[in-house]
């Protein structure tokens, strides 16, 4: 997943921890995930313990100014090779090409962290074009969400465990696309399983709490399946814990399924595997999944249940004059959804 401009994580860290060390790393980008990960490998190779308390310094750009950055960065290190200056929310120091002058003359014995976090630098100034030429230069894009399964599965390959994809995709639904949050219930799983397993749905129950039973997958096969039944057990369930499962989540999830069923009937005549990357959906085990529920919903049930998700989304937000509590909003939409797949003409309003 070709995620990240630049050297990958990967590649700086075996650098790293091989001893190829360069004065200045640039860290930059949308997803602070990579870059604090970065930031944690430098803390953690560079230094001794007993080096750190005279030879590592942090600023936060708000608070510091560049000059005071470049004062502690030409410092020599006290009985170390080397000394660590790392610059946190460097976006938010002003002035910041004042720092050019350092860039372009970096000490040898230091070792500069420039952490700009959640935008990137205007590649115009001359400050960007020294630090392309100077430094390790990184760039880390955000994880989109039809990416995340993939993601999972690779986080955990790299932890020497394996995910089927209907389990990554099951986690990619529940926790987002906030890579340390992810990574965080990622690693109560890795902490609690020998290398070389499976992670089942029942691990994922046991050490992330997510349901193996009652969760939005499960939902959306009740429907596609046209169980009645199992769609108001759920319905039910999920009013009765709308704590862990809120309606926007619901909503939310269920209009991203719902629209790409929608536009699996418009590429009538391209291939299922053209249809199936059309889509974002990278498991060929989830699209024959979302072929089913083509089958089950016409494009017309489809507007109509695309329209229920909006307007209850709406509701559960406090619009549209709702008083109906939660739970039962859960409830009826469910139902409306389940009915809207055998009568789209009597919710046509």
């Amino acid at each position: 997943m070709a995620k990240n401009t630049g050297p990958s994580l990967n590649e700086i860290n075996r650098e790293v921890k091989s001893g190829n060390i360069a004065p200045i790393y640039f860290l930059q980008g949308d997803e602070p995930f990579y870059i604090d990960r970065i930031d944690e490998l430098l803390r953690r190779h560079l230094l001794r313990d007993e080096e750190r308390d005279f030879n590592q310094s942090i600023f936060y750009g708000k608070d510091a100014r560049p000059q005071d950055v470049i004062d502690a960065a030409q410092r020599m290190p006290m009985m170390a090779e080397r000394q660590l200056v790392i610059l946190r929310e460097a976006q938010s120091m002003d002035r910041f090409a004042d720092l050019e002058r350092y860039v372009e003359r970096p000490s040898p014995s230091t070792v500069l962290v420039i952490c700009y976090k959640n935008k990137t630098i205007d590649g115009r100034l001359k400050v960007a074009k020294l630090l392309k030429e100077k430094a390790v230069f990184y760039t880390s894009k955000r994880v989109y969400d039809n990416e995340m399964p993939r993601w999972i599965e690779n986080y955990l390959k790299v932890a020497g465990l394996t995910i089927e994809a209907k389990e990554a995709e099951l986690i990619a639904e529940y926790l987002g696309t906030q890579l340390s949050k992810v990574a965080n219930e990622l690693d109560k799983i890795v902490l609690n399983l020998p290398r070389g397993n499976s992670v089942s749905q029942t691990d994922i129950q046991k050490y992330i709490g997510i349901s193996k039973d009652y969760n939005v997958f499960e939902l959306q096969k009740a429907f596609s399946y046209r169980k009645a039944d199992l769609a108001m057990k759920m319905a039910f369930y999920f009013a009765a814990n709308s704590k862990d499962h809120p309606l926007p989540l619901i909503t939310a999830s269920l209009y991203v399924y719902f629209s790409k069923i929608y536009a699996l009937h418009g590429m009538k005549g391209q291939s299922p595997r053209d249809q199936q990357k059309a889509i974002g959906v990278y498991s060929s085990f989830i699209f024959r999944e979302y072929e089913r529920a083509a089958k089950a919903y016409n494009k017309d049930q489809l507007r109509v249940v695309l329209r229920l998700l909006y307007e209850y989304d709406l509701k559960s937000k406090g619009g549209l004059g709702n008083k109906t509590s939660m739970e039962e909003l859960t409830k009826e939409l469910i139902f409306l959804i389940y009915q809207a797949g055998e009568h789209a003409t009597a919710f046509n309003r």
